[in-house]
């Protein structure tokens, strides 16, 4: 059986019962998906909220104080039949999987209370195929409820007749941690010399559409325009973090574009697993996200709580703080990013204190899970 919630709240005599299932990867690898389960988990735990957590990547990892099941590759059988006889009051879906969609809507016939949380572009390219599974994909959707990370999502969703829709980003910062800070400092700081201008971005090496999804390519393109445009006023570095590699072709070029420009001074990429991937936003001048497709992209909401200026591709409708450039153009990308650079620079120990002074309110938490109403 699930476990059951229980928290006091103000003006109620009895505890809150809720069973809530929620469903998704969990770091590593650093994807906006996972991070942002990881601090759903943190925080709910932080609250004395418990919920079993169905885990789709190595369970070893998980580090909460909730009840885990594996359910990754045949185990997802098992799981599914947890979560039939589990009597949740809701079940939290993350994942991009059309076939777990499809079997959680059929939960959803039987009166499970499902919500499907769509972070990018996986129900548009769903949905609007012929196949069988897009077929199935619309059935299912008419008996969940959509939380949708932008506004192109909500009206799909609301167009494929969603039995309701949601418009609730999934962006939730971390706490600070000037210790999480300092590690990161002592290990990469020598990336982040004062005297450069320094730009970073996260992704994958991934393929989308026979195009790179995360947009290394026009992020190079730009750099190479930036170090032959300058004369050597300023340096120019880019600092990415890459989650993992999907695209073996993708990988192969971006390492060939590098040596054929002679850019291998001017770019870091670190890969592997940060223990938070907020300190490369505070330490660098720029954060960019010049993707072919998105949904919400958690690293442009983060980048800008922790006070780094933010330009981002027009694939998608962007957050009105964000600044943005048509996608693909590297042009563009390099004259958005000369513009900032004639701008004043925020400094580490301004941004820090001004992050130390923020408060969060969550959506998520109290319109979806009731934590914190008096409902």
């Amino acid at each position: 059986m699930p476990v059951t919630t229980e928290k006091k709240i103000v003006g109620r005599s009895k505890p809150v019962r809720r069973r809530i299932a929620i469903i998704g990867p969990y770091p590593p690898a650093y994807g906006g998906i996972s991070v942002h389960i990881q601090r759903v988990l943190q925080h709910l735990e932080a609250e004395e909220i418990e919920v079993d957590f169905y885990c789709e990547t190595e369970v070893s990892t998980v580090k909460c104080g909730h009840r885990v099941y594996d359910f990754a590759g045949a185990r997802k059988v098992g799981g599914l039949w947890r979560l039939l006889r589990g009597g949740y009051d809701l079940i939290h879906q993350h994942s991009p999987s059309p076939r777990l969609r499809v079997v959680l809507g059929i939960l959803a016939m039987l009166g499970a209370r499902v919500y499907l949380h769509v972070h990018g572009a996986s129900l548009k390219d769903t949905t609007r195929g012929s196949s069988l599974i897009g077929w199935l994909t619309r059935k299912a959707l008419r008996h969940c409820h959509v939380l949708a990370d932008n506004a192109e999502i909500a009206l799909l969703a609301a167009e494929l007749g969603a039995r309701s829709v949601q418009e609730v980003d999934a962006f939730l910062p971390p706490a600070f941690d000037p210790n999480v800070l300092s590690e990161f400092q002592v290990e990469f700081g020598e990336q982040f010399d004062a005297g450069r201008f320094t730009i970073c971005m996260v992704g994958w090496f991934e393929e989308y559409k026979e195009a790179d999804l995360y947009g290394f390519d026009t992020a190079l393109e730009a750099l190479r325009q930036l170090r032959d445009d300058n004369n050597g006023d300023v340096e120019v570095k880019l600092v990415a973090s890459v989650n993992g590699v999907k695209s073996k072709e993708i990988e192969g070029w971006i390492g060939q574009y590098i040596e054929k420009h002679g850019l291998a001074e001017q770019v870091t990429f670190i890969r592997g697993s940060l223990a938070e991937i907020w300190p490369l936003y505070v330490m660098s001048d720029l954060f960019i996200r010049p993707s072919r497709s998105d949904g919400s992209a958690l690293s442009l909401l983060e980048a800008d709580w922790f006070e780094t200026p933010v330009l981002a591709s027009d694939c998608v409708p962007r957050p009105n703080q964000v600044t943005t450039f048509k996608t693909g153009d590297a042009a563009a990308l390099c004259e958005a990013i000369r513009q900032l650079m004639s701008g004043a620079r925020r400094r580490v120990a301004e941004k820090v204190s001004r992050i130390e002074k923020k408060r969060f309110r969550y959506k998520l938490f109290t319109d979806i899970y009731g934590i914190g109403t008096n409902e």
